[in-house]
């Protein structure tokens, strides 16, 4: 019984990357009966998301480090307290 839980578990974690008859089978059971979501994602859609998750803040640092100079981060500032 122990055994069959765990193949269980690492089907459910890994079903994201599997084929797409176990994508849909887990959302069917996760997302739509536990959750009440009506559909599912596109692929594309599952996959931007995946990335942002993985790579966001280094992407984020990135994008900062070439295009928010000195400059545009006075008039960010700025722009910042003249809201409060």
């Amino acid at each position: 019984m122990l055994v069959t839980y765990l193949r269980w578990h690492v089907v459910h974690s890994f079903a994201s990357y599997l084929p797409k008859a176990f994508v849909e089978e887990d959302f069917e059971f996760f997302s739509k009966t536990l959750s009440g979501t009506q559909e599912l994602k596109p692929r594309w859609k599952r996959a931007m998301a995946w990335t942002e998750s993985a790579l966001g803040e280094a992407l984020g640092k990135i994008y900062c480090g070439k295009y928010f100079t000195q400059e545009t981060k006075e008039k960010a500032m700025v722009m910042v307290e003249n809201v409060r």
